[in-house]
């Protein structure tokens, strides 16, 4: 479900409401009650439709925020620095604080990466369905794994 899929729907419920195509409805009244309004149920009901759109809006823009995150947190990951430094000059060998600052940002992806994995599979209570975004997910966690294990195999 994209966003500008949406757009339309809630735009329609909009004009719907605010051009008065429901004149005849909203000019209803019962004789039985002459505080009958059909007017406020239609306005709730069109409110609840609004109100859950700008929700799945949100989720789909939630969605596509953490694919691109994702990607460039990746992009980021792609080389890793050496664990040991020495010195060109000295000879003097040292830890490399850029490798340490390498496994904990990729362990941060891996931990985001696992609490997302299952959540763009299937329209739930999770996230919408959003094939796209899972597959991102998916293959970014298949491709670190393996980074991971090289930079902790170092010397």
């Amino acid at each position: 479900t994209k966003v500008e899929n949406l757009m339309p729907l809630r735009k329609n419920i909009i004009d719907l409401y605010s051009h008065g195509l429901i004149d005849e409805w909203l000019n209803e009244t019962d004789p039985q009650n002459p505080e009958y309004k059909p007017n406020l149920p239609f306005e709730g009901y069109a409110n609840n439709i609004i109100g859950e759109l700008q929700q799945k809006e949100r989720e789909v823009q939630k969605a596509e925020a953490l694919k691109a995150e994702v990607q460039i947190r990746y992009g980021r990951l792609k080389v890793i620095p050496p664990k040991i430094i020495t010195d060109p000059h000295s000879g003097k060998v040292s830890a490399n604080q850029k490798y340490n600052e390498w496994i904990d940002e990729a362990n941060d992806l891996r931990t985001l990466l696992e609490n997302h994995i299952k959540t763009y599979g299937s329209a739930g209570k999770e996230g919408p369905h959003m094939p796209d975004v899972q597959k991102t997910v998916k293959s970014t966690y298949q491709l670190l794994m393996p980074l991971i294990e090289k930079a902790k195999q170092q010397q």
